[in-house]
Formats: structure tokens, sequence, C-alpha cells
């Protein structure tokens, strides 16, 4: 980890979480160049998570990171509850170099749950409840080919109002024919709406709005999803014919999860290069720039033009192929002036960020594989150190030429299968 870490920019994620005994913890990763890395969990104890103890925490990890690593910590990006935006605004206050931001993942579920129609949602859940939670009617739906079980929205859960609304579309001919079989032993106004062809016609329309929108989430849940990535997918959503009766809904949650630097590193991603900007937009991210170093305005006039000091072949159809990363580091092997070097810095610094907090929310489902019901006397200090080993034992930095091939890899210590990669929650 030190040998993948070292002198590299990275950027710090942190989020919160409630352990198998429900004691609160606060977990840190570092984000280097579309791969995570797990750096610590504290047990907050009694704190309370005020913003200006959260920031402390936050601080002592950027300490630790460059003491264990010898990484430096240029990014930070959290969840986008009201402690944390303000936990950033400090953070920003005390040093002006930081870049922080929030969750683009979670911006887009709060989206998606403004999209949902309560009056509608509503009624889905009283007939999904009704046919997961009741035994006969349960059963009777299993029974049935070419059904799931049905789904519920949870506030914490990513995509989940969509899922719930799927699943109840792709069970409602299994719902009809349960209903009109045992209609005596069925209540009636659970009946009463699986009949109801509009409430049927409301759900498919939701459906087709929502789905734009978690297409969007899933993308910019993977590591690989950077700043440039989510300013391109809210770009895309304003744009959308379907989501148009949302679009002052749309525009709100972009302007609160896009800043200026994701317009910027939007425009140096050598495959979108600023594609869906709008002049307004493209002033906000020249100023930004200029805040940075006046002399790296002409530079991001130079690019966007394709002219020197950039090289042209780099402009041809395969380079612009490249992952934006590795397009800027032969960019960065091919630069000579300490100006043009300087840039090309902030460039890779801009898009080797995370879109999300996502990597954060894998590593707390991998707390939850190991502090489980079964391990519930684990301290969280030894869980922490078990999450750490789990995670390097799968990392991509493993030589997996020196394992079995015969089948799935065990952590026999931990006696622990090692499962596929699950969906952030």
């Amino acid at each position: 980890m030190r040998q993948q870490l070292l002198g590299k920019d990275c950027t710090l994620i942190e989020d919160g979480w409630s352990n198998i005994h429900n004691d609160p913890v606060s977990a840190m990763c570092l984000h280097v160049e579309n791969e995570a890395f797990f750096l610590e969990a504290v047990d907050t104890t009694s704190n309370k998570k005020t913003a200006e103890y959260c920031k402390s925490l936050v601080q002592k990890a950027i300490t630790s990171a460059q003491e264990k690593y010898g990484c430096h910590v240029r990014n930070i990006v959290t969840d986008n509850a009201k402690s944390m935006e303000k936990m950033r605004r400090l953070l920003k206050e005390e040093d002006e170099d930081l870049i922080v931001y929030g969750c683009s993942s979670h911006m887009l579920n709060l989206l998606g749950q403004s999209v949902t129609q309560s009056a509608i949602i509503k009624h889905i859940v009283d007939i999904q409840k009704y046919f997961r939670n009741h035994h006969v009617p349960s059963a009777l739906l299993k029974e049935m080919s070419n059904t799931v079980k049905p789904q519920l929205p949870c506030d914490t859960r990513w995509n989940s109002q969509l899922t719930c609304i799927e699943t109840f579309i792709r069970n409602r001919p299994a719902y009809l024919t349960i209903v009109h079989e045992h209609e005596d032993a069925t209540d009636s106004r659970i009946a009463q709406l699986v009949n109801d062809f509009n409430l049927y016609k409301q759900a498919k329309d939701m459906s087709m709005q929502l789905k734009p929108i978690a297409v969007d989430l899933d993308r910019l849940q993977s590591d690989k999803s950077g700043l440039a990535d989510a300013c391109h997918e809210w770009l895309s959503l304003l744009s959308c014919d379907m989501l148009k009766p949302h679009l002052k809904t749309i525009q709100a949650r972009f302007e609160q999860a896009i800043q200026p630097f994701h317009i910027v590193a939007y425009i140096l991603h050598p495959k979108y290069r600023g594609a869906l900007l709008s002049e307004d937009q493209r002033e906000a991210a020249n100023q930004w720039v200029m805040a940075q170093n006046p002399l790296f305005l002409p530079l991001l006039v130079a690019y966007d033009t394709q002219t020197a000091p950039f090289p042209q072949s780099f402009f041809c159809e395969p380079m612009l192929s490249f992952s934006p990363i590795l397009w800027w580091k032969g960019v960065l092997k091919n630069t000579k002036a300490e100006i043009n070097h300087k840039f090309s810095r902030l460039a890779l610094r801009l898009l080797s960020a995370p879109a999300s907090s996502a990597s954060i929310e894998r590593i707390f489902s991998n707390f939850g594989y190991i502090h489980n019901k079964l391990r519930n006397r684990l301290g969280g200090e030894t869980a922490a150190k078990l999450v750490f080993c789990y995670r390097m034992l799968r990392g991509s930095g493993t030589d997996h030429s020196e394992m079995d091939n015969d089948g799935p890899m065990y952590a026999d210590n931990m006696l622990l299968p090692v499962p596929q990669d699950s969906d952030s929650e």
C-alpha cells in the first residue's frame, strides 16, 4: 500500500456508520487513481458527530496518511449531510488549497426521491408490503413463475425507489392472478389497488423517469468515475426529455452537486472536453482556473484549441480514447516548462478525484461481513484491522499468481470466504 501511495496526491473519503452494537464509527479511505485504500476507522464513543469534531478526525487522518504512506491529501469528499457541509467549509477556511465537495451519487439519490411522487409510491408500497409480509399471499407469489421478492424503498439504499417500482411492475400479473383466484382471502383495499390500471400506468411512467437517474447513479458509484464524469451525467440529466417536468428540481440539485472545479475537470477530460457546457459555465471554469494561477488560463485555452504547448498527436482519435489520467501523464512527460508542469499536475489532481463517496460505503459492507452476529464480540480496533487485511488480500496490488487457482480464495485465519463485490447501500 505504501508503494502505491508514496508521493502521490490523493482524495480522502470520510463517512459515519454504526456497527452491530449500534456504536458510532467514523471511517476514512484514500482514493488514488481509480483505486480506494482503507485508511482507518475511529470509534467516536460519546463524542457527538458535530462538524468541528468530524473536522478534527479528518485532520488527524490527513496527518496519519502523510506519516504512514507518504501521500498528500489534496481533496476531500463526504456525503451531503448538513454537518458534513459545515465541516467542509471549516476545512476550506483553514486550507484554501484543499478541494472539498459532496458525493454526487448521494445527491442523485436525493434527486430520485424528489422525482418519486409520494401519492403513487405510497399505494405501491402498500401492495408490496402486503405480498411480502403476509404468509399466504407471499407463499402464493413464490409459487408463480417470473416473479421476484417485493422490494421496499429505503432512504439509505440508493435507487431503492426504482427497485420498488420495477418489482411491482414485474409482479403485477402475478398479483392480479392471486387476487382473482383468492378474492375472498385477499384484503379488499389491496385488491382494488392491484386492479387499478391507472396506478400501474403511473408506475410505468415514473419508472421511465427514474431510470436515467438510476443509470447515472450506478455509473458514478464506480471508483473509476471522477469529477468530469459527474459533471457530464448531471448535464445529461438537464437535457433529458423524459425529465423535463422536473427540470427545476434537477437544476437545484445540479447547483448543489457541481462546483467550478467539476466543470474544469469536465473540460480537461480528453473525451468530454466540455461538450455540453454553456458559456456561463465555461466562464465559471475560467475564473476558477485564474484563481489557482493566472498563467493557467492561457494553457487552458491552448488545450481547448488543440495548440502548443500540447502535442498535436495527442488529439487524434486513438489518444482520446485513453483514460484521462494516462492522457495527462503523457502530457506531463512531454512537458518541459515549469508552468506547464504545474498545469498538468492540476489536471491530474482533478481527474483523479472520485465522483462520489461510494468506496467508503463498500468498506462499511466489508465491516458487515466481518463484524457480524456470529463475531459480535470483536472490538472496533480488531475489526478495523481485519477489514484492512481483508481488503488488501483482495486488492489489485496482490500477486494472484501465488494463490490457489482451483477455486475462490479463503482467508483461513479469518474463517471467511471472499465474496464478490456488492453494490453500495
